[in-house]
């Protein structure tokens, strides 16, 4: 989105980059992935780790817009709120794909694809990696609906 538009510092919050303003737009691509149905590229920030060994990293949770019901469970969402991660090896897309639940059994949809394997990499390193709320836009669109948090100590 172009810094001029009027909903430019609204798609910023959203994202988790409040501030003054000097985020690049590779922040932002890193943050949504830059998705468009022409793409034929993924942009991806790598997750880090600092001096610590301790990996925090922000993401988008993905097809949100798939599961009805979705949009209540947001809502009532806080930020610093845990969810739960649960496997879902049924799923016919990804047998590794993760689920985001509020509760087991309340989905919200999924960790992104590109993110599953280093989030099974973590967990084997951090039985108590944890995921949490960042930042809840019901009124967004789909995929910037809910920014959530992981945390995990690398191994």
């Amino acid at each position: 989105m172009s810094h001029d538009r009027p909903q430019y510092s609204r798609y910023r919050a959203r994202l988790g980059l409040e501030g003054d303003g000097a985020d690049t737009p590779f922040e932002v691509l890193a943050r949504t992935g830059g998705p468009r149905v022409t793409d034929t590229f993924h942009v991806v920030d790598p997750l880090k780790t600092d001096e610590d060994g301790k990996v925090v990293s922000p993401f988008c949770v993905s097809g949100v817009r798939y599961h009805a019901g979705s949009d209540v469970l947001i809502e009532r969402l806080k930020p610093g709120a845990p969810v739960e991660l649960r496997d879902e090896p049924d799923n016919p897309y990804n047998p590794r794909a993760l689920l985001v639940d509020v509760a087991a059994g309340q989905p919200l949809r999924w960790v992104p694809d590109w993110l599953v394997e280093d989030i099974h990499v973590l967990r084997a390193q951090d039985p108590d990696l944890e995921v949490v709320v960042e930042r809840c836009n019901p009124d967004a669109p789909a995929h910037l609906q809910l920014l959530c948090r992981i945390s995990a100590q690398a191994g």
